[in-house]
């Protein structure tokens, strides 16, 4: 499945391995790809919507300039500041 943003990805037509980084610089190159792109926010939004589905997508890959693990943090933040402000914690 290929969201309509990824035609004006900076990432559109590299080799995907770039953004499945294997270690820090990798991660750091591919981050560096995602920072200047003009579809940051949408790409950063379809991570962090499509981790949290049946569907699931790569866990360990780059997504709007963020690992699987920084998209795993902010949602899981923004759920707790929710939840806080609706006085559910």
């Amino acid at each position: 499945m290929t969201p309509e943003f990824y035609e004006e990805a900076n990432c559109k037509g590299m080799d995907p391995d770039i953004m499945h980084p294997l270690n820090k610089m990798s991660e750091q190159a591919a981050k560096l790809i995602c920072g200047s792109c003009d579809v940051i926010t949408e790409c950063r939004e379809w991570g962090i919507i499509h981790e949290a589905t049946p569907q699931k997508i790569e866990i360990n890959a780059v997504y709007g300039g963020l690992t699987g693990k920084e998209r795993y943090n902010l949602r899981h933040k923004v759920t707790r500041e929710r939840q806080k402000y609706l006085g559910r914690t």
